[in-house]
């Protein structure tokens, strides 16, 4: 039989040794979420040339809450306040290149010359990365493909 202070000890240490694989078990699922296929990041991590994409070109405090910036986007740019809510206050002129046009060189791609020594190049394909439920599917088609037989 044991006495009061062994039954707490017992209790205390199977309380920490299942919290600490329910902990365990949580950030396993959480790293291979963004491990695979960047299920918390958002999804890809490519950024399309077609979409213009804001940049800050300049910042002003006015004071702890107010804040003045220049907002490029493309050869737009903006000038907006931000403080309780924000607002846009005009457009500015576009940006204007400082190299002109004509000067600058245009870069033709020449062919890559390999060396004699290098064996020949064959095309790679890269396999592309399936979700989840792909995996899966996949996985109880050779299940029952495995059982037919």
């Amino acid at each position: 039989m044991m006495n009061h202070t062994g039954a707490l000890w017992q209790y205390l240490g199977t309380f920490v040794l299942y919290t600490l694989g329910a902990v365990g078990l949580i950030y396993g699922a959480y790293w291979y979420a963004r491990r695979s296929s960047g299920l918390l990041s958002g999804g890809s991590n490519t950024v399309d040339p077609q979409v213009p994409t804001l940049q800050v070109e300049s910042s002003l405090p006015l004071d702890p809450r107010n804040t003045v910036y220049v907002i490029r986007s493309g050869s737009e740019r903006f000038l907006i306040a931000s403080g309780e809510e924000t607002t846009l206050l005009s457009k500015l002129e576009p940006v204007v290149s400082e190299v002109p046009m004509e000067e600058i060189p245009v870069v033709t791609e020449t062919e890559r010359l390999e060396p004699w020594f290098a064996p020949p190049a064959v095309p790679r394909t890269v396999p592309r990365r399936q979700g989840f439920g792909a995996r899966f599917a996949q996985s109880i088609q050779w299940l029952v493909s495995s059982r037919l037989k």
